[in-house]
């Protein structure tokens, strides 16, 4: 009766770690995916913020800083990857710590969002 508990325990052993494996396959399939799918993201880049940027001589993190927004979000929003549709205390920030007048900041904004449509349009 022992040999027969011993045998079923170890089946149950085996089939556990073909589930755990076939799992562990599984999971690492989905993350290649994803990595895969980021990779055939299209990003387009706000030149304009990023040529200001250097214009005034700042880092990424002065940057950050004049906009009052995390360094991540700030170099996530000039890599066009967030903030697709800039908020109107943003847009005021970046007229104002970045010198643009608002109607050339809207022209500029307005240009990246119809190329992010044509991006979008031919892929």
């Amino acid at each position: 009766m022992k040999k027969i508990a011993l045998f079923e325990k170890s089946e149950f052993s085996v089939t556990f770690s073909l589930i755990k494996i076939c799992s562990k396959t599984e999971a690492a399939e989905r993350k290649e995916e994803s990595v895969n799918s980021n990779r055939d993201l299209v990003v387009k880049r706000r030149d304009y913020l990023i040529k200001r940027q250097k214009e005034l001589g700042l880092s990424n993190q002065e940057a950050a800083e004049l906009l009052d927004v995390s360094l991540r979000y700030y170099a996530r929003l000039i890599d066009g990857v967030r903030g697709r549709y800039l908020s109107a205390s943003l847009m005021k920030r970046i007229c104002k710590r970045f010198g643009f007048s608002g109607d050339t900041l809207l022209d500029l904004e307005s240009d990246f969002q119809e190329q992010l449509l044509n991006i979008k349009k031919t892929t």
